[in-house]
């Protein structure tokens, strides 16, 4: 049978038994080519060249108690607080408002100081 076949016989050179490709044995080192298997001296081929890694992002500022420029109590359950980014600024970027309802704290107002 050509093409992909078990059988063979010594009078066509193709090895009796086992897995045939069409072409024989000979067309193999072209399909290996095709594919990038065998290039270059006999060793695998090189990978590609990695690209640059990216730049991380600066690293995210840290908050703490030099951030709240505003504190106040509002009533007996609820009170605001401002926060700015910057430790060194003297007014706060923004302004959160903070109630107990429903058996809970919750922020019930967020307001940007532009």
């Amino acid at each position: 049978m050509p093409g992909f076949g078990t059988g063979g016989t010594a009078a066509t050179g193709q090895p009796a038994g086992g897995l045939q490709l069409p072409g024989g044995l000979r067309d193999l080192g072209g399909i290996a080519g095709k594919i990038g298997i065998g290039q270059g001296t006999g060793s695998a081929a090189e990978p590609p060249p990695r690209p640059k890694a990216a730049q991380r992002p600066a690293a995210a500022p840290s908050y703490g108690l030099d951030n709240v420029k505003h504190f106040a109590i509002l009533g007996p359950m609820a009170f605001e607080i401002g926060v700015a980014k910057d430790k060194a600024a003297t007014d706060p970027d923004v302004i959160a408002e903070m109630r107990f309802t429903g058996m809970d704290w919750r922020v019930t107002a967020v307001r940007p100081r532009l």
